[in-house]
């Protein structure tokens, strides 16, 4: 497949099958698209389990009237410690959740938004 830059529809050449097989496809493949779809498949993943653990929390807040005074004692509890130990299988974790717990949540959200954004400009240019 030549290289060259599509100034119309007309000229846009979609490589073959045996063009990922060539030297050039391998390597198109393994920096250019393999580590998106690497990515997406580990987003995805993590994605699922994080929307499990929010249903799962959405239900344990309808079962309980102090559901906000449990998160905010335990961010006082744990406002100065640089490290939490989990209590299902004793694996330290990373703090920044629990310090600014509040504004790290937003900060997420915000990314999550910019690679929605992202994904939706990846979609349209893929199409």
């Amino acid at each position: 497949m030549e290289e060259e830059t599509a100034t119309n529809l007309s000229n846009i050449s979609i490589p073959s099958k045996e063009w990922f097989s060539t030297l050039k496809g391998i390597q198109v493949r393994k920096n250019e698209i393999d580590p998106l779809l690497i990515s997406l498949h580990k987003i995805k993943k993590e994605i699922n389990i994080l929307e499990k653990n929010l249903l799962k929390q959405i239900e344990i807040k309808k079962q309980k009237h102090n559901y906000k005074e449990i998160w905010l004692g335990f961010d006082k509890a744990n406002d100065n410690k640089s490290y939490v130990t989990t209590m299902s299988n004793k694996q330290r974790w990373c703090i920044t959740w629990v310090k600014n717990r509040e504004k790290n949540i937003k900060i997420l959200k915000n990314k999550f938004n910019k690679v929605n954004k992202m994904l939706e400009v990846y979609l349209n240019q893929t199409k």
